[in-house]
């Protein structure tokens, strides 16, 4: 089985990360002045209220090297009604708030009570998600963003079944053990990134450094790439991790015969782009308000 190497560019920017389809759907924003929930879940056109109940939105994605209707179509949802999170960073940590219900009921076009209470929440790193059972229950506990300590991690894409159970002994940290309160593929690979962090300390960081965090992440994709067989359906990794100072996004899938699922970079102010380079290992994001953001993504098989 041919697996893609990690690669990416370099830039300088205030940033908006969205991800979307392959199961679920995500947004990440960060930047100097604060974002509010409002911002990701109601005001854009696209928002991810918008997103629970309309077709996926995805520009451009017809015209990438791997493009394939079918699987476009078969492992996209036409909606995504089975859970929303938000997530942020204070003072204190980490908050999150999340629900099993649709962020915007698709029948009656109404905002969740729950969601629409949140309006007002403001950070200037916001987490937003929305759910399409693909693995495990509906239910709240599996709804995203999961938190593990100081950290914060979401997911679109998926780990088949076969895979997580060749990698379960690896998660062997009674603490992050603990943390895992669902039945999700999503979950269980944020805890073992968890766990790639401290090792043998299990989590008792309350901030990490930016290779850190990218060790972790790096451990975190080549576990499951090596535990993947030519019997084995390919895994798609859109992660994203965050500790409130450092982020660590990815762009993954661990075939090169699939396209990943789509992601889009929207740099909103404040650019100073620098030349892409294939042999930059990481895409690096500084802004003002975080200390790094890495961005990893999969080669097309122009760049392999």
């Amino acid at each position: 089985m041919h697996r893609p190497p990690l690669v990416a560019l370099m830039a300088r920017v205030l940033m908006l990360l969205p991800a979307v389809v392959d199961g679920c759907r995500w947004a990440l924003v960060a930047g100097v002045r604060p974002s509010c929930m409002s911002d990701l879940f109601l005001i854009p056109s696209h928002s991810l209220a918008a997103q629970s109940h309309l077709p996926a939105f995805t520009p451009l994605a017809d015209q990438a090297p791997l493009w394939d209707p079918a699987k476009f179509s078969s492992r996209n949802h036409g909606e995504n009604q089975d859970g929303w999170g938000i997530g942020w960073f204070d003072r204190a940590g980490p908050g999150r708030m999340r629900s099993s219900n649709p962020a915007m009921d698709s029948a009656t076009l109404k905002l969740d009570p729950e969601l629409e209470a949140l309006e007002d929440t403001c950070s200037s790193l916001l987490f937003g998600h929305l759910r399409a059972v693909t693995d495990g229950d509906r239910a709240t506990v599996n709804s995203h963003p999961f938190q593990f300590g100081p950290i914060l991690w979401m997911h679109n894409g998926g780990v088949p079944t076969a895979i997580q159970e060749r990698l379960s002994a690896r998660l062997s940290c009674p603490t992050i053990s603990k943390m895992v309160t669902g039945n999700t593929d999503s979950e269980f690979a944020g805890a073992l990134f968890a766990q790639e962090l401290d090792g043998d300390v299990c989590l008792r960081s309350t901030s990490f450094e930016l290779a850190s965090l990218e060790q972790a992440m790096t451990g975190v994709i080549r576990n499951i790439t090596h535990e993947t067989t030519d019997q084995d359906q390919g895994s798609s990794l859109n992660f994203a991790a965050s500790d409130g100072r450092s982020i660590v996004i990815t762009r993954y899938r661990t075939t090169l015969e699939d396209e990943p699922p789509s992601l889009y970079l929207a740099i909103t102010e404040g650019t100073d782009s620098l030349a892409a380079s294939s042999t930059v290992p990481l895409t690096l994001l500084r802004t003002a308000a975080f200390s790094n953001c890495l961005l990893y993504t999969s080669p097309s098989p122009r760049d392999s």
